[in-house]
């Protein structure tokens, strides 16, 4: 019998409908007794099957606006949302997700994201393993596995707007409505980002092949890509603080932005 005090919500899309066996195949494989509810939610109405997940089509609505409305057909008190393009790496104990569910309940947490960022600042110790999020910019909070209360999700996605606008949005809006937030270390829901501009990165491609259970066209990232992609996407992974700080004012002296800006950020 399923646990009714959560919902797992893969949110997709017809486009990345090839992953979706891919998907849930790590998830059978890395957390056999799941005792939550699946819901799969796309764009377009669809004949995919799979035992245990419920398939939900919201046709005509944008990425925000699909999680808004799916929320609507969840029963239960969280949810822990999964884009479809993020694997299980690695086992998961049940327990230990009640565990993190328990100290949600006991600390008021409306939003407990499933990995440490490096930026994040160190915040005040909840748990094993957990620590507060001040919101204070974008990305602090984001839309990589996370688990939420489903009213709090739910109320984050009020417009129609495409992924990245929702994620860049999401900290402003959750700072608003008070929420509380936090961070887990990623032992506790380990995974792996399979692919980013239609591009598998090259490990997951790698992952896709030995399950077996791939079979679409996309390619995978050549090294040179990959490499160029993790330099300029996310510098403030790989730098410190105070050197992210001059690299972007010099590049807002200059008039350009850093990836994931946009034109209202430019600071000089």
């Amino acid at each position: 019998m399923n646990n009714q005090r959560m919902t797992i919500m893969i949110i997709s899309c017809d486009l990345y409908r090839e992953l979706w066996d891919c998907t849930f195949h790590f998830f059978d494989k890395n957390w056999p007794d799941c005792p939550y509810p699946k819901l799969l939610v796309s764009d377009k109405k669809t004949d995919y099957v799979r035992n245990g997940v419920q398939v939900l089509a919201i046709e005509g609505r944008d990425f925000g606006g699909r999680i808004n409305e799916a929320c609507q057909s969840v029963h239960t008190p969280y949810v822990l949302f999964v884009p479809e393009e993020y694997w299980v790496t690695k086992p998961i104990k049940s327990d230990q997700i009640e565990y993190l569910l328990d100290l949600m309940e006991k600390n008021d947490l409306g939003y407990l994201r499933m990995q440490q960022y490096q930026r994040l600042k160190k915040g005040r110790r909840i748990g094993n393993g957990v620590r507060s999020i001040a919101i204070e910019r974008s990305f602090d909070v984001d839309n990589h596995p996370f688990i939420a209360r489903t009213e709090i999700l739910q109320g984050g996605a009020a417009a129609d707007e495409e992924a990245h606008v929702y994620e860049r949005r999401l900290s402003k809006r959750y700072l608003a409505m008070g929420v509380e937030a936090a961070y887990a270390k990623k032992r506790y829901f380990p995974f792996q980002e399979a692919l980013t501009r239609g591009l598998f990165f090259r490990r997951a491609y790698r992952m896709a092949l030995l399950s077996g259970c791939y079979r679409g066209g996309r390619r995978e990232m050549t090294s040179w890509e990959e490499c160029k992609f993790n330099a300029h996407i996310k510098p403030r992974d790989w730098c410190p603080r105070w050197l992210y700080a001059i690299i972007r004012r010099q590049a807002h002296k200059k008039g350009h932005l850093l990836a994931g800006e946009e034109p209202e950020d430019l600071t000089i």
